[in-house]
């Protein structure tokens, strides 16, 4: 997938590649990173659109179909995207807030969902890491097990470039919010670019002449 994002796309008017958008991306954000740094969050944010799409395959496979909305839901700043998973769990459980998430939990024979409402609330909130175990247990309780547990890493991946950034942001530190706003604007243009590079790929593909025994 990271090579198909290194695909040439040219813009007619211009003839630059419009997907390396990278630099010009990270340069004009109100919170400035240093290269190395945007270099490295960006490369792993390029391996979690990657992961994503392959998740996608997966899931609308086995299970319930899904998009790429669903995928880019997880980055959104409104909520971390641990908070976000939870969300989706909850709709899966068929419960409609946390604390009756919490309350369902406690009822389920896998023991490590035997968790407190105020370890459920931080974890959703970015506070704490939450357990593997837990997620698994939780994915495996739901209607739509291939979504939640892949979903789950990727919502981890984010969490981590947050994270990341937030540590390396100059000495005035910004919001979550504000980190996750930048993260959730490239998260979803690396989708978008990889759908661009995947459609140039895949017409290529079909204009390709036949070859024939002689």
């Amino acid at each position: 997938m990271s090579h198909a994002l290194n695909t040439e796309v040219l813009c007619p008017c211009c003839k630059k590649n419009i997907l390396d958008d990278r630099d010009a991306f990270w340069r004009k954000q109100s919170i400035a990173f240093d290269a190395p740094e945007y270099e490295f969050a960006d490369r792993i944010l390029s391996a979690t659109i990657g992961a994503s799409y392959f998740a996608m395959l997966l899931v609308n496979l086995t299970e319930q179909h899904i998009n790429w909305d669903d995928i880019y839901t997880l980055s959104h700043q409104c909520k971390h995207p641990m908070g976000h998973w939870l969300t989706y769990v909850q709709g899966s459980l068929e419960v409609a807030s946390l604390p009756e998430l919490a309350a369902k939990m406690q009822l389920m024979s896998a023991t490590e969902c035997h968790v407190p409402y105020e370890r459920l609330k931080k974890w959703s909130a970015g506070m704490d890491l939450m357990a593997v175990s837990v997620a698994n247990a939780l994915s495996n309780a739901s209607r739509r097990h291939n979504w939640h547990w892949t979903s789950f890493f990727l919502a981890r991946a984010l969490t981590f470039v947050i994270d990341f950034l937030m540590a390396a942001a100059p000495s005035t530190k910004p919001k979550r919010q504000s980190i996750q706003a930048i993260v959730a604007d490239r998260f979803v243009g690396l989708g978008q670019n990889l759908r661009i590079a995947m459609a140039k790929r895949m017409k290529a593909s079909n204009e390709e002449p036949i070859q024939t025994a002689s």
